[in-house]
């Protein structure tokens, strides 16, 4: 176990909680530079999929911030962590859009390859995968996975937007 201790600030998000706390982008960035600059190891920028306002931010402060790490909120389903993938990263998809395209049934089995060889209990593929499976759910070759297949919601021009 390291010594280190991490500063993990959610200014940006809580702090827009205040009565009468409201932040543009330009502001937004202007405070994630002044936590870089103290010495703050993440900064969580926002919660993308409450507004178009927070989406932009986030994608602005994770391309302006060069040392601390940038979170953002998502809450624990495959679109909120698709979309916030898609913000940081820049990519069309996210990772549950990705396993989607290449098979639940194929990620099952990388998983349970790792499981096998390591035995240790974290590398057991989750129960939803397992689930998903079984109702024969495989992703993009049976036309549903987390997704609906042809037209993934991932996909559509307005799953970025809150």
């Amino acid at each position: 176990m390291s010594d280190r201790l991490y500063i993990f600030d959610t200014t940006l998000r809580d702090g827009e909680q205040v009565p009468g706390c409201q932040l543009n982008t330009v502001e937004k960035i202007e405070v994630a530079r002044a936590l870089e600059a103290l010495g703050v190891d993440i900064i969580e920028a926002g919660f993308p999929i409450t507004s178009e306002g927070d989406f932009e931010a986030v994608r602005a402060i994770s391309r302006t911030v060069k040392r601390a790490e940038v979170a953002a909120l998502a809450r624990a389903n495959p679109q909120d962590i698709d979309r916030a993938w898609m913000v940081f990263a820049g990519m069309k998809q996210g990772p549950f859009g990705i396993m989607d395209l290449v098979g639940l049934d194929v990620v099952y089995d990388i998983e349970m390859s790792y499981y096998n060889e390591s035995k240790d209990p974290k590398d057991i593929p989750p129960k939803a995968l397992k689930d998903k499976i079984e109702k024969k759910e495989l992703g993009v070759k049976t036309g549903k996975g987390f997704y609906t297949y042809p037209n993934p919601e991932y996909a559509k021009p307005d799953f970025l937007k809150p």
